[in-house]
């Protein structure tokens, strides 16, 4: 045991000279140079060019700041590595743990204008509406410029397209936002400060392309039945029939999707009523003609999300028929007869002469005379009549003369006459 543990001890020695010879033997590493310092001149200003004095200017990864002068302008040194990217950002004087604008200091030149607005210089922009110009480039995902792309100032309409090589150039604001839009591609808004922060740069808007599964619920031209939801509807009713023969009033919503070409898809009940008129909704809309499709940007036809209502509501009574009044006939007008036409004293016929009266049937009877008058059997009656009673003037008769009381004269001119006889005086009757 002893011989073992000597002997290993040796060797343990000889491995540790060795590895003493071979460390010396290698060349000692020398420490890093410091990367070069380079100078940056940065001004700061907002969008109206004023100035931004007093900002702080802080380097990741170093303790050191910098602060903007009464010109706005950064003036100072630091280690800037090509093979490595050193990021920068500024920040105003009232809210320094917040980042108003970062950028790499790699793409600093000597001389750099930044435009940086704050909170109160956008709040005086948006009151007073000043408009700015702004420019940039539009390209698709592989960097290839895209040509008569929209530009639009969205709610102003201010718009206008790229050229060939997809540069633009309009003016904006900070109340509206710029839309960006070209064909088969997603649209993009962006608001103005993107295009006003450091200018010198051109500003690049690389567009997506759109997915051709995407579904809308609204675009700019949405689907349409031909002819319009009138149209629709005159449909409605003569492929449904059962639409007024229910006894309560319901709406069915059948919602679907109109399809690039105007084919009708995935027709699915939104809201029912009853099961059996679910059914026959489904079904009508299942089978309608080719709808007008949708339509987004440039008149890109999209596929579009639609709903679609159908009511059921009992059928009214018939309201009774109005007849319409006769209108009265008019009657031919019988001529009136003069009633005078007729009368016996205008008759054309000739009268006959009035006979006068026998003289002797107005002779005047004395009272002493009428007591005595009897009546007159006739000889030649027929027997078993009834005798006839006697005859007794009326008082105050006109063809006989008024008796007078005892003692009472008439006058002796009295005269009573008819048509053309004379009545003679009344005699003194003697008592």
């Amino acid at each position: 045991m002893t011989f073992n543990l000597k002997y290993i001890l040796s060797i343990l020695g000889f491995i540790c000279c060795i590895c003493l010879q071979l460390t010396a033997a290698l060349p000692f590493p020398q420490q890093p140079e410091s990367a070069p310092k380079k100078h940056f001149k940065i001004t700061v200003q907002n969008s109206g060019k004023q100035p931004q004095k007093g900002m702080i200017l802080r380097i990741w990864g170093e303790q050191d700041e910098f602060t903007s002068n009464e010109q706005g302008v950064f003036d100072f040194e630091a280690e800037c590595p090509e093979e490595s990217s050193r990021s920068a950002s500024l920040y105003f004087p009232e809210n320094p743990s917040r980042s108003a604008y970062t950028f790499q200091l790699q793409t600093i030149t000597s001389d750099t204008i930044l435009v940086v607005d704050g909170e109160q210089d956008i709040l005086s922009f948006r009151q007073s509406n000043t408009l700015f110009p702004i420019q940039g480039i539009v390209k698709d995902q592989s960097g290839n410029p895209l040509a008569k792309a929209q530009i639009s100032i969205q709610g102003t309409g201010r718009r206008t397209q790229t050229n060939a090589s997809g540069n633009f150039t309009i003016q904006a604001d900070y109340n509206h936002p710029i839309v960006i839009r070209a064909n088969g591609m997603k649209n993009q808004t962006l608001n103005i400060q993107y295009f006003l922060t450091n200018p010198e740069i051109e500003k690049a808007i690389y567009m997506q392309p759109q997915n051709t599964y995407q579904v809308y619920t609204t675009v700019e031209k949405m689907p349409e039945f031909p002819g319009g939801m009138k149209a629709f509807q005159q449909y409605v009713r003569k492929n449904l029939p059962q639409q007024n023969q229910v006894k309560e009033k319901g709406v069915v919503i059948i919602q679907f999707i109109v399809e690039k070409d105007g084919s009708i898809s995935s027709p699915t009940i939104a809201r029912g009523f009853k099961a059996e008129l679910d059914t026959l909704s489904l079904n009508l809309v299942s089978n309608m003609p080719k709808w007008i499709p949708g339509e987004a940007d440039n008149g890109n036809k999209v596929r579009c999300k639609y709903s679609v209502p159908i009511q059921f509501k009992p059928k009214e009574p018939e309201a009774p028929k109005k007849v319409a009044p006769k209108k009265p006939v008019a009657q031919p007008v019988k001529p009136v007869q003069d009633s005078l036409a007729q009368d016996t004293l205008v008759s054309s016929k000739p009268q006959e002469a009035i006979k006068p009266m026998p003289a002797d049937s107005l002779k005047t009877l004395s009272p002493t005379e009428a007591e005595t008058v009897k009546p007159v059997t006739s000889t030649d009656s027929i027997p078993g009549t009834v005798p006839e009673q006697e005859l007794i003037p009326a008082p105050g008769d006109s063809l006989t003369h008024p008796v007078l009381p005892p003692g009472k004269e008439s006058p002796a001119d009295t005269r009573q006459t008819q048509g053309n006889d004379t009545i003679p005086p009344v005699k003194k009757v003697s008592e």
